[in-house]
């Protein structure tokens, strides 16, 4: 293939890659086909030789073996669930989620390494135009901006919380790219790092979303102790009190968007559905009532919303949901590979802040799954599959090399000072 059609290519592949995950703000169905023809193109990129390079490393991966067992249990469970047609199509779905986590694996591995940082900017800029668009759309609330994007669910009060850990889970590659370009002088990112910064976590908090509340919090915190620890950032006095200023403005927000009173409840510990814990307690209550139902391996994928209780669709907490569904077996083996990942991801986190990034945003997924949507969901299983892979791509290759990055940017005078280190 011609060298000027390969980069033309990659070009493609890089910048639907990047835009995919924000644009789940405009509908999964738009998130799906960005993928889609991001790993298409970039598959058709790849050199015949490299390609089978990869083919070898994947076939040889004790991972890869581990989440073969994970899906030979998946499918068990699904065939003595409590709803095997039910289990049998979610299978479905999460062999398709596998097929194009295995193409994008392809892709990115055999995608150069400028490509990578291409796709990196791009997937940060398209976080923050994302975030712009939520911004308006909950303080302004046109209705034609909210049809377009939540079609039934529009100008509901709702609307937005499943983009809070959303938010949470891209943060990172947000602030890691910032501090990377303010090393490297970039003017636009000396000056942006922490309006940034405060804009990710506030819209965190305008969108309601407490799961992300907690996934972002979680997040913030790993992001400046590692990055402290490995990467010398400095943070003073100044930027503690920005990061109160951004969770002041973030309530603030959700309160003139949603009323004043529905912040109150949705802060109450004591209100019940509405409350801080979203009435999730009775729900986890019924899950935890029949894991002894099946305790080996479980009553199937999904199959919580056939209980006799009816709570609802799924646990709203992705331990209590694999230890129903998929039994002790597959609890086991599902805790295993994530161990095994966060273990590689924490690795890459002391030498690049790009792994930083990969491993902040790992932690997030799982924290906010803890509280959030089904980890079946598809649309959120793809929100793992993506960054597992995209994290592991920067992760090894390194990125930009960081080595102190507090002393470095103490040439920089910080944007909302007089001067002094980031």
């Amino acid at each position: 293939m011609n060298h000027q059609i390969r980069l033309i290519l990659w070009h493609i592949s890089t910048f639907f890659l990047g835009i995919a995950l924000p644009t789940v703000l405009m509908g999964r169905a738009v998130m799906f086909a960005c993928l889609g023809v991001g790993i298409l193109t970039g598959l058709i990129a790849t050199k015949g030789a490299s390609l089978r390079g990869t083919v070898r490393i994947l076939t040889s991966a004790k991972l890869m073996w581990l989440l073969c067992a994970i899906y030979v249990v998946l499918l068990l469970s699904s065939l003595v669930g409590i709803n095997p047609d039910h289990s049998m199509a979610k299978m479905q779905d999460m062999v398709a989620v596998a097929a194009a986590g295995i193409a994008l694996f392809f892709t990115l591995r055999e995608m150069p390494g400028e490509q990578v940082e291409r796709l990196t900017t791009t997937l940060v800029i398209a976080t923050c135009v994302m975030l712009a668009v939520a911004l308006i759309d909950a303080v302004v609330a046109w209705p034609w901006l909210s049809e377009i994007l939540h079609r039934d669910k529009a100008l509901t009060t709702h609307r937005l919380n499943f983009l809070s850990s959303v938010i949470a889970v891209l943060a990172p590659f947000v602030w890691a790219k910032m501090l990377i370009a303010a090393q490297e002088r970039e003017v636009w990112a000396q000056r942006l790092v922490w309006p940034m910064g405060v804009l990710t976590i506030m819209m965190v908090l305008v969108c309601g979303g407490r799961a992300g509340w907690l996934a972002m919090g979680v997040a913030v915190v790993l992001f400046v102790w590692q990055a402290g620890k490995h990467h010398h950032l400095i943070l003073h006095r100044r930027h503690w009190l920005l990061g109160i200023c951004a969770g002041a403005l973030g309530l603030l927000g959700y309160g003139y968007s949603r009323g004043w009173e529905y912040l109150w409840e949705r802060m109450n510990l004591w209100a019940g559905s509405r409350g801080f814990g979203g009435g999730r307690g009775e729900i986890w209550q019924v899950a935890w009532n029949h894991i002894g139902d099946n305790w080996l391996v479980g009553i199937g994928p999904q199959g919580f919303r056939y209980l006799p209780e009816q709570a609802d669709f799924h646990p709203h907490n992705f331990i209590l949901q694999l230890l129903l569904e998929t039994g002790l077996i597959g609890f086991a083996l599902v805790m295993a590979a994530i161990i095994w990942i966060t273990a590689s991801f924490a690795s890459y986190a002391k030498h690049n802040l790009y792994g930083l990034a990969a491993f902040c945003s790992l932690i997030a997924f799982w924290t906010a799954s803890l509280a959030n949507t089904s980890v079946f969901n598809i649309w959120w299983l793809t929100f793992f599959v993506f960054m597992a892979i995209f994290g592991w791509r920067v992760g090894w290759s390194g990125g930009t090399p960081l080595q102190k990055v507090g002393t470095i940017l103490q040439r920089f005078k910080a944007p909302f000072s007089r001067g002094g280190s980031v």
